[in-house]
C-alpha cells in the first residue's frame, strides 16, 4: 500500500504526456501490461484517480479480461489494504488468502504445492491441537 502511495504521489507530481508514453512503453518492452493496468485499477479504487483518455487508448489493444477486472477490483485492491483488527473487513482477509494462493500457484509446480499446503495444513493442525510451539528445536 505505501509502494502503491509513493506511485500516486509520483504521477501527481511527474504525470504529463511524455510519462505516460514512457511508462506504457517500458511496460510493453518488460512484459508488465497487465501489473500497470492493476495498478492503475488500483489507483482509481482507493484514491480515486483517473489516468488520462490517452493511456487507455496506448493500453487499448491490451485490456484486461472480464476475469482479470474481477481480480484486480475485487481481490488486488482488497488484498493490499491495510489489514488490522480494527479496521479490517472479511473480504480483506479472503482476498489476502486468494492472491497468496494464487502467487504460490503461479511460482510452484502443482505437485510441489500441494505438498506444500498439506504440510503447511499438517503444522496449522498441529498448532491448534498441541499449542503453538510444539515443534520448536530448542524445546527437543
Amino acid at each position: 500500500m505505501r509502494d502503491l502511495f509513493d506511485i500516486y504521489r509520483l504521477i501527481e507530481e511527474h504525470s504529463d504526456e511524455s510519462f505516460w508514453k514512457d511508462i506504457t512503453v517500458l511496460a510493453r518492452q518488460s512484459h508488465f501490461l497487465v501489473e500497470l493496468q492493476y495498478c492503475l485499477v488500483a489507483l482509481e479504487t482507493i484514491f480515486s484517480f483517473d489516468a488520462p483518455e490517452y493511456v487507455s487508448i496506448a493500453l487499448h489493444d491490451n485490456q484486461l479480461s472480464w476475469p482479470q477486472k474481477i481480480w484486480a477490483k475485487h481481490i488486488f485492491v482488497n488484498a493490499i489494504l491495510p489489514q488490522h483488527p480494527l479496521i479490517s473487513l472479511n473480504r480483506q482477509h479472503f482476498a489476502s488468502s486468494v492472491a497468496y494462493f494464487r502467487g504460490h500457484w503461479v511460482k510452484m509446480p502443482k505437485t510441489v504445492l500441494v505438498k506444500h499446503f498439506v504440510v503447511k495444513m499438517y503444522h496449522q493442525l498441529l498448532d491448534q491441537v498441541l499449542g503453538k510451539h510444539q515443534l520448536d528445536s530448542k524445546q527437543l
